[in-house]
Order: C-alpha cells, then sequence, then structure tokens
C-alpha cells in the first residue's frame, strides 16, 4: 500500500497572509482525500461531485493557519490535521517507488548540465545528474493531478564553486510558456537536507533558440516556484546566478521541474 502526505493547494484568507512569503497568495483550492476544498477570503466551500455545487462548511473548519517552519517547509494546519504545501497542483507526496514520470521522454527531448557531483554511499555510486529530474514529478490523475516523487535523488552541483555559473539544458517536445522550480533537497521525511545544501536564489533562464532571456528569483522556502515566459520556448538553459547558502554542505540542489503544456501548439 503506498504512503503518502496530503498536500494542501489553497487560497490563504487575507489575515493569514504573510508579506514575507508572497508566493502563498496564489493558491486556489486544495484536496483533503476525496474531499474538495475552496478557500473565498473566510469562507470554506465544499464541493459535491454528485451535484456538481459548491457548499458553504466554514462552521467546519474553524481551525485553520500555516507557517514556515524552521526547515523552511511550509506547514498547513486544518482543524487537528497538519500538510505540507508544496506547489499548487501538486496533491500528494508519494513516498513509494512507482509510477508514471511526467518529464519522461514523451515530454523531454533531451536534459543535460554542466557538470554534478557523485559519491559513493556503503559502497555504491550515487549520480547526482540531471537525468534525476525526469522522475521527480509523477502525473497522478483528474483528481490527484500531480505527485512528488520524494525518494527520487536530486540533481546537485558539482563542487567548487556553490553552483554558481552552473546550468541545466532542457529541450521540450511541445513548446512551454512557464515552467516551476523546486531549488533545494526537498524531502519531507529528512527536512533538515533543505538548510544543510545550497539552495536557488536567483536564475537565469535563456532561450537557446533567440536571444530572449528571464530571471527568476526565488523565496527560501521549500516548495515548487514558477515563471512565465511572454513566449512558448522549446530549448531553454538554467543557469545559476546566486544561491542561499547551505549550513553544512556547499552543494545547489534541484529537486524538480514541472511543464505545463502537453500538447502541440496550434496553428
Amino acid at each position: 500500500m503506498k504512503k503518502f502526505f496530503l498536500i494542501f493547494l489553497i487560497i490563504l484568507p487575507s489575515f493569514l497572509y504573510s508579506q514575507e512569503y508572497k508566493l502563498l497568495k496564489d493558491y486556489n483550492f486544495y484536496y483533503q482525500g476525496e474531499i474538495k476544498l475552496q478557500i473565498h477570503g473566510i469562507n470554506i466551500l465544499w464541493y459535491d461531485f454528485a451535484s456538481e455545487k459548491w457548499h458553504d462548511t466554514s462552521n467546519l473548519y474553524t481551525k485553520f493557519s500555516y507557517k514556515v517552519n524552521e526547515n523552511g517547509f511550509v506547514e498547513v494546519f486544518c482543524n487537528e490535521n497538519k500538510f505540507f504545501l508544496l506547489e499548487h497542483e501538486i496533491t500528494y507526496v508519494d513516498s513509494s517507488r512507482n509510477g508514471m514520470p511526467v518529464l519522461d521522454k514523451s515530454q523531454l527531448l533531451a536534459i543535460k548540465s554542466s557538470g554534478n557531483f557523485s559519491e559513493k554511499i556503503n559502497g555504491k555510486v550515487v549520480d547526482y545528474n540531471a537525468e534525476n529530474l525526469r522522475t521527480a514529478v509523477i502525473w497522478g490523475g483528474r483528481e490527484d493531478p500531480f505527485w512528488y516523487y520524494e525518494w527520487n535523488e536530486p540533481f546537485v552541483t558539482k563542487r567548487g564553486n556553490s553552483g554558481i555559473g552552473e546550468y541545466i539544458d532542457l529541450s521540450f517536445v511541445n513548446p512551454q510558456k512557464s515552467i516551476s522550480i523546486l531549488g533545494g533537497f526537498v524531502r519531507t521525511t529528512r527536512q533538515d537536507l533543505f538548510r544543510k545544501n545550497n539552495r536557488l536564489k536567483k536564475v537565469l533562464i535563456k532561450d537557446l533558440d533567440s536571444d530572449y532571456s528571464a530571471i527568476m528569483n526565488f523565496e527560501d522556502v521549500a516548495m515548487f516556484q514558477g515563471i512565465a515566459f511572454e513566449k512558448y520556448l522549446k530549448n531553454i538553459r538554467i543557469e545559476i546566478l546566486e544561491v542561499f547558502k547551505g549550513t553544512q554542505y556547499d552543494d545547489t540542489c534541484i529537486s524538480g521541474i514541472m511543464i505545463s503544456n502537453f500538447y502541440p501548439l496550434k496553428e
């Protein structure tokens, strides 16, 4: 039987909104198993799949708050339950070892980096290369579209320069107008690894087919963070410009990349 943590996807009421973590305001809804809830100001609505209508159930969910814990993970509290918030489309953290990856060859033509870190653990070589990002996000289904596969090893830059100037090249099957990146070593069962390693602070995204580029700034939280492009891009380079320094290691990690467009563009 699969083990998983449920992940909330929410819009936070204005009195809970923190200016320090601006990205938290963008969450629109969340799932709790088969229950679909939506936050509108201080009202909490429940979706009845049978009637396809929303019902106000604010009186059932009276204890609602969130905080960013000491490890940089966003913890959401609803009634007596605690959940982790990773991204507005990810509804489960998958701790099993199966599933269909999203970033496989059907959606990603190629992925490569300027170099990566490898180490030997218990006599086995662990290679933290860019190919690891192919299987970081798993397609779930209609109700739970994306799962984050947290046992997937991250991409880790080669040692010696804190990751500054290192890059990942991505070639997509279908052009993309946005991507989301999970910077840092993110594992809910080992949250300390996020702060111990370097995390992304600023990256330059270059279109390898034109002179278009964009800057993406990250908040120092263990969440997928997105950037929209001004046009559709098929071949991009993600170059690390700045990092948040780790408390123990000088390796910069990326744990996942999400793409949004799975279909050819219409003429």
